[in-house]
């Protein structure tokens, strides 16, 4: 029995360290890099072990294959080590009686799998499936043993991987109009780099039928910006009203590394419906700098944003997506679906929500904080697109909210009394505001080329009058100059859509702050071009 004890021993632990063998690197596609020893002027397939552990390793009886169907296709002969932290090159060249390192298969260019399997003959130590490989192009994991994989233009056959190519990066997607009608295209850019350059980038749509790929461009002509600025723009065609668009990114460099964003993709991808009829949802109250106002359940002061329903049937969000950075997809949060009760929105009523970036608090719990200093406030139908609502605010205030007044309308206030999941209508609001924001309007709205924002104002506070003009990502892009005459109570300005360079700016949601000194308006206008 202690004999037994003792062989199980050691076999439980020679399989421990089997678990630190990994395969580290391979090339499929071999023409030139390395010379197979035994074969003077063959360039054959390649893979290379790397023992991750402190202790050599006697591969002996293992198995290595590219077929995970067939995982006994190639057993490693009796006296094969790899030694402590150390690499071994194993040629798949499919002429075993060439030694004892040759397999009895060759790798695919056009990808496969390849596996590591323990003596039992079942377990896989370790595998990967790749795709379609380049000439003289190894891929492997990096830093050694590491769970990423890439393509490396400098391939280490037998030695670390202090070197490889990484894939794009993709940023800053966005989409134009966010909300397309059945008689638009759509707009699509993203920023893409690469450590080498970039060779394609795709768009790959989705409406019902498969995907589809149009190429994206940095050419200056796609809604792109400036050519060859690192910004690459297409054009989704127009569909038809009621159509769902999904649709993602995947960019290559010319060493063949890819990158998909949103990065789990296929998985997860942007999305919009044509013709999309938002309901009537707004986030109506919000508290960036809560120091003492409410405390959450868990009664801790945290930052909250009402949802105001202004429909007569009850709405649930759950699925919508709720995000304080437009710029960004990877940070919104989605509503989840399992406790309806506590996301829906009653008629006429109100719903809390708690940006405390603690979601695990509960359903009413976000994974994102606001910033006392100044941000956005978005509420999504689908992911990346279907604007619902939004909001941008400058610097706050502790313990003073900024809400719509009257509930579900453009004009925005600060309030010394807070309502959260109340009527803003309850709040104490200073006659002046509410005349200062009753004669604040811009026409025609929405607007094409200009639009002429009229307003008010006291002799006495004429001086310090601004305004200001914001995207939906609360980025200050315009200061308007005002004309003040003290003999006079009512003014004009003119915004023609360009920004403080010069700049027309593109089509979407935009908003107008009227700020003297003591009171401001801030109102929502609609560019279309």
């Amino acid at each position: 029995m202690k004999k037994i004890m003792f062989l199980l021993f050691i076999i439980s632990f020679m399989f421990a360290f089997s678990q630190q063998i990994y395969i580290n690197e391979f090339m499929a596609d071999n023409d030139s890099t390395i010379e197979d020893p035994d074969e003077p002027g063959a360039f054959d397939d390649w893979i290379e072990l790397y023992n991750a552990s402190g202790q050599e390793i006697d591969l002996g009886g293992m198995y290595m294959t590219d077929d995970l169907t067939d995982l006994t296709k190639w057993e490693i002969p009796d006296g094969i080590t790899i030694e402590a932290n150390g690499f071994l090159l194993i040629w798949a060249d499919n002429e075993p009686e060439q030694g004892e390192l040759h397999t009895t298969f060759k790798l695919s260019a056009g990808g496969e799998d390849v596996a590591l399997v323990s003596s039992d003959g079942t377990t896989i130590i370790d595998s990967y499936t790749f795709g379609e490989q380049s000439v003289d192009i190894s891929e492997g994991r990096y830093p050694d043993g590491g769970e990423n994989w890439q393509f490396m233009s400098q391939p280490t056959p037998g030695s670390s991987n202090v070197t490889a190519n990484n894939p794009p990066q993709i940023s800053d997607l966005t989409q134009n109009p966010l909300n397309p009608t059945s008689s638009e295209t759509v707009n699509v850019t993203v920023q893409v780099s690469d450590d080498e350059f970039v060779s394609t980038v795709y768009l790959k749509f989705d409406t019902g039928s498969g995907y589809q790929n149009l190429i994206m461009w940095d050419d200056g002509n796609h809604g792109d910006a400036d050519e060859e600025d690192g910004i690459y723009g297409c054009f989704i065609p127009q569909e038809t009203s009621g159509t769902h668009v999904l649709y993602y990114v995947e960019a290559t460099d010319n060493l063949g590394a890819s990158t998909d964003f949103p990065p789990n993709a296929p998985e997860l991808v942007f999305e919009y419906e044509v013709d999309y009829n938002p309901p009537a949802l707004f986030i109506n109250e919000f508290m960036a700098d809560n120091g003492s106002t409410i405390t959450d359940p868990q009664g801790e002061y945290e930052d909250w944003i009402e949802i105001y329903n202004a429909s007569d049937e009850a709405i649930d969000i759950a699925g919508m997506y709720l995000t304080d950075n437009f710029s960004n997809q990877e940070d919104w949060w989605q509503i989840p679906a399992d406790y309806p009760d506590s996301t829906t929105v009653p008629a006429n009523g109100f719903l809390l929500l708690w940006a405390d970036n603690d979601a695990t608090d509960g359903i009413q719990h976000l994974n994102f904080k606001l910033s006392g200093g100044g941000e956005e406030i978005g509420i999504f139908a689908y992911y990346g697109s279907c604007l619902i609502d939004t909001v941008s605010f400058g610097e706050q205030t502790t313990d003073i909210s900024f809400g719509r007044f009257p509930d579900g309308t453009e004009n925005w206030i600060f309030m010394n009394t807070p309502t959260p999941g109340l009527s803003n209508t309850n709040a104490e609001i200073d006659d002046n505001i509410i005349e200062f924001l009753s004669k604040s309007t811009n026409f025609p709205n929405p607007f094409r080329t200009s639009t002429t924002i009229s307003f008010y104002l006291s002799r006495e506070n004429s001086s310090k009058t601004k305004i200001e003009i914001y995207n939906i990502k609360g980025e200050k892009i315009r200061t308007l100059p005002v004309a003040l005459n003290s003999s006079e109570e009512k003014y004009s300005v003119v915004w023609n859509g360009k920004d403080n360079f010069g700049k027309s700016v593109d089509s979407g949601i935009y908003f107008y702050k009227i700020s003297d000194s003591n009171k401001n308006a801030i109102r929502k206008m609609i560019l279309l071009k």
